[in-house]
């Protein structure tokens, strides 16, 4: 149990300083990249429960999700 808490911390610390320091694009495959290795590969979200998430306007994501597709 102490082994997990520890793994926990660590992840906690190395999101928290990656969000600080990276756009918002590279924070929202970050975080999208998490859901899916916890519930899959589909899953259903929206917008604004995103942007809850990411601490952004809604159309913030829009925006990041726009640019991101012309990346990829």
């Amino acid at each position: 149990m102490l082994r997990y808490v520890l793994v926990f911390n660590i992840q906690i610390a190395a999101t928290s300083v990656s969000n600080s320091n990276s756009k918002l694009e590279e924070r929202l495959a970050h975080w999208l990249l998490m859901v899916a290795d916890r519930v899959g590969r589909s899953f259903s979200i929206t917008h604004t429960f995103l942007a809850t998430m990411l601490a952004v306007r809604r159309s913030g994501v829009t925006i990041a999700l726009k640019d991101s597709r012309a990346v990829a």
